[in-house]
């Protein structure tokens, strides 16, 4: 019945879908948010969108292309109508996700007959009616309107589909590997608390999991290698922000400083109230503080190289000692009788 249903949509809808002339994937996801009534309606206009409208490039059937820019992925592919597996996921899965859509690109391999493809595969899942379910738009292109991989559970995905990262199997059970099992596995929180990580802990957390994998051939060494290698170039530009963050809040710091001090050489005027004097250095101990633990993040950093961070020290001591400096003139000048202060100006 759920494919009737499925098919009546297509017939009646079908038309005014292709009919549509649009020049993005974010104004074909707007028209068919739009047009279509439900989640399940909207996700099929989706899925028959690109099984229809992309044309599979045999002269660029390689391996996923793990180096290129994902959103080149997706507009390239979008304007030329043509493009490979990682193309027909990253259009469908974009277009799920500007409706409002979880979804995610899988990236794995195949199997047919039992047999290992040779070239890497990418897939989708997209969160739906309470569950996640996978699809593959770019096997289906050949079987529309009768798709045999739309909205598959992952227990039986599995057969023909395994991702790199087990957590993608979504099954209900722990694959211990040669049909062992162990019952209940609750892949839906597993991935809520996966996706709530940020870049550096989904890296780490997606090679634990490959490097436990049971399962070991060439395309899944080859897919560790490069997530060890995308968790790498993570940790490095963290420990860029972080030295940067370092640097920026002692070149603020410095600012403050420097500001009082030519605010100083001018003896105090325009006359400022006590308060707003002291104002002018409250919080720069804060910002070398702040300085101090976005360096220390960069000398913890698991990167294979981590910056020096000696230099950048030495900087902080001298400006927090520079610091000191003002605060002890401030705490003299104030503790110095009214007709007494102007003579302070000129011993320093």
């Amino acid at each position: 019945m759920r494919w009737l249903v499925l098919l009546l949509i297509c017939f009646f809808t079908a038309g005014s879908l292709q009919a549509q002339k649009v020049s993005s994937v974010q104004e074909l996801a707007e028209w068919i948010d739009t047009h279509y009534k439900d989640a399940s309606q909207k996700v099929n206009a989706a899925y028959r969108w690109v099984t229809d409208n992309i044309t599979y490039s045999t002269e660029k059937a390689f391996a996923i292309n793990h180096g290129l820019d994902k959103r080149a992925v997706i507009d390239v592919a979008f304007e030329r109508r043509k493009g490979v597996c990682e193309n027909f996921a990253a259009i469908f899965s974009e277009l799920c996700k500007l409706m409002g859509f979880r979804s995610e690109v899988i990236e794995g391999y195949t199997l047919q007959n039992g047999v290992m493809d040779e070239v890497g595969h990418a897939w989708v899942t997209v969160y739906m009616d309470g569950d996640w379910f996978l699809f593959d738009p770019t096997w289906d292109a050949q079987f529309r309107p009768n798709y045999k991989y739309y909205k598959i559970k992952g227990d039986e995905f599995i057969v023909t589909h395994v991702p790199y990262d087990p957590i993608w199997k979504l099954l209900p059970y722990e694959d211990r590997g040669r049909g062992a099992r162990k019952a209940v596995y609750n892949y839906r929180d597993s991935i809520d608390v996966f996706l709530a990580m940020d870049s550096v802990d989904r890296f780490k957390s997606s090679a634990k999991r490959i490097e436990n994998e049971k399962t070991k051939n060439r395309l899944v060494n080859a897919n560790y290698r490069v997530v060890k290698g995308q968790l790498e170039e993570q940790l490095q530009e963290l420990q860029v922000k972080n030295f940067e963050a370092a640097v920026s809040y002692m070149n603020e710091a410095t600012a403050r400083i420097n500001d009082f001090i030519d605010y100083r050489n001018e003896r105090f005027r325009p006359l400022k109230s006590e308060s707003e004097i002291r104002a002018m250095l409250e919080g720069v101990d804060a910002l070398l503080d702040s300085a101090l633990a976005h360096l220390e993040r960069v000398d913890k950093s698991e990167a294979t190289l981590v910056y020096g961070t000696a230099p950048a020290r030495e900087n902080e001591a001298a400006v927090r000692k520079k610091l000191k400096s003002q605060q002890d003139f401030l705490q003299l000048y104030f503790s110095t009788a009214v007709n007494e202060r102007e003579k302070l100006f000129s011993r320093n």
